[in-house]
């Protein structure tokens, strides 16, 4: 057989031909085994091949030979990449650029093992480095922006993405990464913007479609944003988020009954969870009076309204009869975190365990009743329940809705929030507390209560602070009835984010029905300094929405002193600030028709001395109330709690 040239080898190596590329390679290294070349084009192969410890040998036998080969040099950096030994990998990259530091290929793939080990300064100068040596590099500037948004340099990072841009304006999925970073820099607007054009670019594209329905739902854009959340249902029926926040979105939408939201949970549990296999029945010793493994599931055990509701039940849990584990879904932790984590018997993290991990993970610990604190929200963990870890589970706090699970057991509340009536709303078997649904824990970096603006203005200001999807059609009519019930008086819209757009949209709303623009008051960032509980020293008296109430706003408002009116719904969404007052014996803030709403905000804001001295005292009064009465309530939890536990007892004899 003739002698086949190296040169014929590569042609073949290029084609494709790999094995009889290998084979000509491994002749030539037969007759000259120290060929460099060889042993080199040898490695490449076998990185190919993902024979990652021969392609390394390989390499470095080339490189002995020509130690500054900036291509042996840069294919062994390769391979040890490829490998996942990122640290030599680096290490070789950048002996390569010492040689040539005109490649921008090595500076990128630099970047990229050096984002890999988190390094992303490093990264972000080596990724600069790429796109200085080939200006059109568009992959670089993506992976620029990508390591700047690690560093939390979102200006920076939107500058790198509209780069990439610039040199690919089709590419869609750098329209989504823009996107990302519009709404991390607070320009939600532009967000938006970026993320339709990425879904005209690519149509289908369905990260794109649920961050564009996100913003807009979060804008109150609830038409568009359902739109959005229905394409992406078409294209992938079993989508969880797009089914979770289709259901969100009926839990906001006022033309919608309490039993039609309960059917589109139902149907959406069906479509996502009637196939979940539940791996044999849970093990648990079935001992009525045995200390009690309390298992919460949740992504928001943090400076969040779940973890200031959690905090006085974990405070003041009896642990000599129960035992709290807590499954904290996310790498967040804060100073709350470290408290709930002192106060919880045992404390997982489990943001990077799959469904079926932490599972597992629940029925290794004997969990005998799991509680849910996140429902149909973002990053719940409903398909672990689905698959029915522990023999009680229950859902409660953090969505006003059923789950829709037949999982799902039990669902906490109380006879305010769900009257005798509502039971068939739920998948689940109501279980109404007696202390009340929940207990809250004031935040303490609260502010102290500011005088009554009223006072300095010489006219009232009625405030908002909730999502800015609540703010409906419906309670824009009523808000406005309130408006013109009192002279002069003007309304504080507060949401960081709120785009120009949105407080156009709210303007015109309100103007249509007789509200001129200038008695509204639109804040979209918080106070220099302060906090957003800072703002209510501009708030007289807060107005609730429906058919969603404001639970956490309730709360917060309460304890910064103004007065909350509210009207009592139909569903527990809209009753919840209704079960806050009853429980602070304020029920004369409740009304139960647009009406006496209209005539509570009548009277109070008629009342200048009288809302003066109610704020002066509503704070004390709302610490001295069950609503914030931790031991009381933690008892009655338990209480429950056990009773639960005997009946699945009784069911195993």
């Amino acid at each position: 057989m003739k002698n086949e040239s190296l040169e014929q080898a590569v042609a073949d190596h290029r084609s494709g031909s790999l094995d009889r590329a290998e084979k000509i390679y491994r002749k030539i290294l037969g007759r000259d085994p120290g060929n460099p070349d060889a042993l080199h084009l040898l490695g490449l192969i076998a990185t190919q091949k993902k024979e990652f410890a021969e392609a390394i040998s390989l390499i470095k036998k080339a490189l002995n030979a020509n130690p500054h080969s900036t291509l042996y040099l840069a294919s062994l950096g390769r391979a040890l990449e490829e490998s996942g030994n990122y640290k030599d990998a680096a290490a070789y990259y950048r002996k390569a650029i010492e040689f040539d530091p005109n490649q921008h290929e090595i500076h990128f793939r630099l970047g990229n093992v050096l984002g890999r080990m988190s390094d992303f300064e490093s990264a972000a100068r080596a990724f600069r480095a790429a796109t200085k040596a080939r200006p059109d590099y568009f992959e670089a500037y993506n992976n620029l922006g990508a390591a700047l948004a690690a560093l939390k340099k979102y200006d920076l990072a939107i500058i790198a993405f509209r780069s990439a841009l610039q040199l690919k304006p089709d590419w869609a999925e750098g329209r989504h990464n823009l996107g990302l970073m519009l709404v991390e820099s607070g320009d939600h607007q532009g967000a938006i913007a970026a993320f339709e054009e990425a879904t005209r670019r690519k149509p289908g594209y369905i990260e794109a479609l649920m961050d564009l329905g996100k913003e807009l739902m979060e804008q109150g854009e609830l038409e568009r944003a359902r739109e959005c959340y229905q394409t992406v249902l078409q294209i992938e029926p079993a989508h969880q988020g797009a089914h979770d926040n289709q259901c969100l979105c009926a839990v906001y939408d006022p033309s919608l009954s309490p039993r039609e939201i309960s059917a589109q949970h139902r149907e959406s549990a069906e479509c996502l969870y009637a196939h979940v296999k539940v791996t044999g029945r849970p093990a648990n010793t079935a001992d009525p009076e045995k200390r009690l493994r309390i298992g919460y599931v949740s992504p928001d055990l943090y400076r969040h309204p779940v973890g200031y509701f959690m905090e006085p039940v974990l405070a003041n849990h009896d642990h000599a009869g129960f035992d709290a584990f807590c499954f904290h879904d996310s790498e967040y932790f804060d100073d709350m975190s470290g408290r709930l984590k002192l106060m919880a018997g045992r404390w997982h993290i489990v943001a990077k365990r799959s469904d079926d991990e932490v599972t597992e993970l629940i029925r290794k610990g004997s969990i005998d009743i799991l509680v849910d604190l996140t429902g149909r929200l973002a990053n719940n963990r409903l398909p672990v329940f689905a698959r029915k870890p522990a023999p009680v589970q229950i859902s409660w706090i953090g969505y006003p809705a059923t789950t829709g699970l037949t999982a799902m057991d039990y669902f906490l509340t109380d006879d305010v929030c769900d009257p005798v009536g509502h039971d068939e709303l739920y998948s689940e078997k109501l279980v109404r507390l007696p202390a009340g649904f929940c207990c809250y824990a004031p935040p303490s970096f609260a502010p102290p209560v500011a005088p009554l603006p009223a006072r300095r203005n010489g006219n009232i200001t009625f405030g908002s602070f909730h999502n800015l999807v609540r703010l409906n059609q419906p309670v824009i009519a009523l808000w406005s009835e309130c408006l013109k019930s009192a002279p002069g008086s003007r309304l504080l819209i507060f949401r960081t984010g709120m785009t120009r757009q949105t407080q156009m949209r709210l303007a015109d709303a309100f103007g249509a029905q007789g509200i001129a623009a200038d008695r509204l008051i639109f804040r979209d960032a918080m106070p220099a300094g302060g906090t957003y509980l800072d703002m209510y020293a501009e708030t007289d008296i807060s107005l609730d929405t429906f058919p969603w109430s404001g639970h956490t706003t309730a709360c917060e408002s309460l304890h910064m002193g103004v007065p909350v009116v509210t009207l009592s719904g139909d569903r527990h969404a809209g009753r919840m600030a209704a079960s806050v007052l009853q429980r602070l014996r304020r029920g004369e803030w409740v009304a139960k028709t647009a009406e006496e709403y209209v005539r509570i905000c009548r009277d109070l804001a008629s009342d200048v001395d009288g809302l003066a001295a109610t704020r002066a005292a509503l704070r004390d009064q709302l610490a001295a109330s069950p609503v914030c009465d931790g031991k009381t309530f933690a008892r009655a939890l338990e209480e429950e709690f056990r009773k639960l536990w005997r009946t699945w007892c009784e069911s195993r004899t």
